[in-house]
């Protein structure tokens, strides 16, 4: 990819409209994972509102968006950069795939990298 199309006036300038249908892979909802870290149904209410309040508010442009699709947004650049931006740049970036294989790749990729540096192994990050 060329170096211009990192640019938000040339990203505009290819600018269309999609109708597709899109895979995306993301934590289980109907499980409540914060359930277990308390002793009762009220006590996870109280946790629940205090991890929510501690995270980046949605972006106005988003906050119209269910929070599925606007929860990328909230977060700060992720500081090694993706496929799709540069390192600390780019507030936000919605991933999805055409295919569901591809979703799963990703997904397993990021998975990877979260292990790696969690048991301190030398990978430092994804190629640049």
């Amino acid at each position: 990819m060329s170096s211009h199309t990192w640019t938000q006036d040339a990203l505009r300038s290819e600018l269309s409209h999609l109708q597709a249908s899109a895979w995306r892979l993301v934590e289980a909802q109907h499980v409540v994972s914060t359930l277990s870290l308390v002793d009762n149904l009220e006590e996870q209410t109280l946790l629940e509102d205090i991890l929510e309040e501690t995270k980046p508010p949605v972006p106005v442009d988003c906050q119209h968006l269910d929070y599925l699709l606007s929860t990328p947004f909230r977060y700060r650049p992720y500081p090694y950069g993706s496929r799709f931006r540069k390192p600390g740049l780019t507030p936000g970036v919605w991933y999805s795939a055409e295919q569901p294989e591809t979703a799963v790749a990703e997904m397993v990729f990021y998975r990877f990298l979260f292990l790696c540096r969690k048991s301190r192994h030398a990978f430092s990050g994804p190629p640049s």
